[in-house]
């Protein structure tokens, strides 16, 4: 490892339309557990001058909440209800910038049941991995959020054939 270097993804951030919603999505599709509030309904919302210069949000809008959850063992997730944004819409493939959340999953079907039963949507799937990330058993699956964020369900039990010349491996929080 190198200090000038990142050791890994710590949390990925989401803006979500309803906190509530989010936070209950989150825990019955994919049994998250909430850590903590970094900003609840009890305080004043957080913008302004001086959160742009220090994150970019733009000054005419506000965090209203902000929660920190635990998802499995990877990265973990800050949702943000926000106060005057503009875009409605979740980002698709379409979009530059992050697409969708990818998560590993054992068993693909019964996590999309679960994502399903929880209000997300499903599309076709699921479907073989290809090129090198193919072999018995290495398939995937997108859905969406009820907001529309794209989430792929991912699993590849058999080895991805570029580890035969690599030293490093793609990261599989099953290992």
């Amino acid at each position: 490892m190198s200090e000038d270097a990142p050791l890994g993804i710590e949390h990925v951030g989401i803006t979500v339309p309803d906190m509530d919603s989010a936070e209950r999505f989150f825990h019955e599709a994919f049994n998250a557990t909430t850590l903590y509030a970094l900003i609840d309904k009890a305080q004043a919302p957080s913008g302004g001058e001086q959160i742009h210069q220090m994150n970019g949000l733009d000054p005419a809008t506000a965090m209203q909440e902000v929660r920190m959850l635990r998802l499995g063992n990877g990265a973990n997730v800050e949702l943000f209800s926000l106060t005057g944004y503009g875009r409605k819409e979740a980002f698709t493939l379409n979009d530059t910038g992050l697409t969708h959340l990818g998560l590993y999953c054992e068993n693909i079907e019964r996590a999309t049941e679960r994502f399903v039963r929880a209000g997300g949507t499903l599309l076709q799937g699921p479907n073989p991995l290809s090129g090198c990330e193919e072999g018995e058993g290495n398939s995937f699956r997108f859905g969406k959020t009820p907001w529309g964020m794209l989430v792929e369900f991912i699993r590849f039990p058999s080895p991805l054939s570029y580890n035969k010349s690599h030293a490093f491996k793609r990261w599989n929080p099953a290992v």
